[in-house]
């Protein structure tokens, strides 16, 4: 019987398979094939080799769509965000932002490690902060925006980037992570400020537009001979003689008796 062979070697399979049940030392000595864990390190190599393709999958899926997840954030949740951010002294574009990048606007998300609702915030997070039932849209926006103010007051991470950083891996995690790294470098962090970048353009278009519209709505009167000052700036000023009715003094003169 033929014996299988590997590679230019010549190696039969029984020996080679032998040789992989051999200590790490034995296989780098006698043949010079790579150690488990370095055929593993080299797998990991490839692997890692992948993932820029998957992050820029996933970046441009981002672009294409925060246009869309913005106007049903709006539509849906603008109020409790408002609220959210009027009780809580948080910037409400930031917690827009966040929820596009966590849940797309969707408060039934439910992420392969249990975080759940718009925010994704874990179960023992969202108890910590108040909420009883994360899966309620108002609640959990109401206990992620808690929790970011948090990250930033209690622990320390008073630059924003850097508070993102917590809010998605924890605090504890986050402080090592952020001993050896700039935030402004972790992905999570540039897809939340490029949606709150978005949210900033879109208001800034919004405004101009509005004053554009007064300022032609002023032309336009102008042009008609219309003043577009009040007819009475000072009514407190001007005489009771003067005006073209009768004003009663008081209630009872203001009285009319039929016959």
């Amino acid at each position: 019987m033929s014996k299988c062979l590997i590679g230019r070697g010549a190696t039969p399979l029984s020996q080679t398979n032998m040789i992989f049940n051999q200590s790490d030392d034995d296989i780098g000595k006698r043949t010079g094939l790579l150690k488990p864990h370095l055929r593993m390190l080299g797998f990991l190599c490839l692997l890692s080799g992948l993932l820029p393709h998957a992050a820029l999958a996933s970046t441009q899926y981002l672009i294409d769509n925060t246009e869309g997840f913005l106007e049903k954030i709006d539509s849906s949740y603008g109020q409790m965000i408002s609220i959210a951010a009027l009780l809580h002294d948080y910037d409400a574009k930031m917690i827009t932002a966040v929820i596009v990048v966590e849940s797309e606007g969707n408060e039934s998300a439910v992420s392969s490690k249990g975080a759940k609702g718009l925010m994704q915030l874990m179960p023992m997070t969202a108890k910590a902060m108040g909420a009883s039932n994360p899966k309620d849209p108002f609640q959990n926006i109401l206990a992620g925006t808690k929790y970011l103010k948090q990250l930033e007051r209690n622990y320390g991470f008073t630059n924003t980037r850097d508070a993102l950083v917590a809010y998605n891996m924890g605090p504890s995690r986050a402080t090592r992570w952020l001993s050896q790294y700039d935030s402004a470098e972790y992905s999570y962090v540039q897809k939340v400020m490029y949606v709150y970048n978005t949210i900033q353009q879109r208001e800034f278009s919004r405004a101009r537009i509005a004053r554009a519209s007064t300022n032609n709505n002023h032309l336009t009167l102008s042009a008609a001979g219309v003043s577009a000052r009040p007819i009475m700036t000072k009514p407190r000023n001007i005489a009771l003689a003067l005006l073209p009715f009768t004003v009663p003094l008081s209630r009872k003169d203001g009285v009319v008796i039929e016959n």
